[in-house]
């Protein structure tokens, strides 16, 4: 699987020359121009790494870091910047920036840092976020809540375990036996129908309508697939 790039940079020499670059290593490529539109994009990708401008239009590349390190703790953040004051060194390791590149820089060497911190990563085990957000939904794991356009949605325990499920599995085809497995154990006794009406609850509290899903597609004849 490609590893997932998200390139916010205000310059678009410089994101379409990085773009080009790094689509010819074999990574998979999103850019956004300001800072808001990279937010938005990384909640609807969730990138493996991201390169973040400092000076930006609209916000600072250390408030966009700050808002995609509480969606993701894990993500790796390097900082592309002409301003190299060792003030804004400090306050982007501070928050969790993982590398800091000047302009102008050889995009040789940004390249290989991108691929050292790609490996170091992989060898790491996996943070799980602290929120997860699709469409007006948004979880928090750690807290055991779920947020339908800011209001709090109640889960039981089952239900929510069953939406994180999905959720960790995203795009996989799941049976309801592998559902029923994960969710109520070997010692049970198998019931699509218990797999069905959990489902058909948790869709009733996350989906818009119910009739025609958007989160939880049923694969007649199989199980369920989770899209954002």
């Amino acid at each position: 699987m490609k590893n997932k790039i998200l390139v916010i940079d205000d310059d678009v020499l410089i994101r379409d020359g990085i773009r080009i670059n790094l689509e010819n290593e074999g990574f998979d490529v999103i850019t956004a121009a300001n800072g808001n539109d990279g937010i938005r994009l990384f909640k609807e990708n969730n990138p493996d790494l991201c390169l973040i401008d400092i000076m930006l239009p609209d916000i600072t590349g250390f408030e966009i870091l700050d808002k995609v390190k509480k969606i993701d703790p894990g993500v790796i953040a390097i900082f592309l910047t002409a301003r190299n004051e060792i003030y804004d060194k400090i306050s982007g390791f501070s928050l969790g920036a993982d590398d800091y590149v000047t302009k102008p820089f050889d995009i040789r060497e940004l390249i290989l840092r991108i691929r050292v911190r790609l490996k170091t990563k992989a060898m790491e085990p996996k943070l799980e976020p602290v929120e997860i957000i699709f469409g007006d939904i948004r979880i928090i794991p750690n807290g055991f809540k779920v947020y339908k356009s800011s209001q709090e949605v109640q889960f039981t325990k089952t239900e929510f375990e069953l939406l994180n499920y999905f959720v960790l599995n995203e795009n996989i085809v799941l049976s309801r036996e592998q559902i029923f497995e994960k969710i109520w154990g070997n010692d049970a006794d198998f019931s699509s129908r218990t797999v069905d009406m959990h489902v058909s609850r948790i869709r009733k509290k996350i989906e818009d309508d119910i009739k025609n899903p958007k989160f939880i597609e049923t694969i007649f004849g199989v199980g369920y697939v989770f899209r954002k």
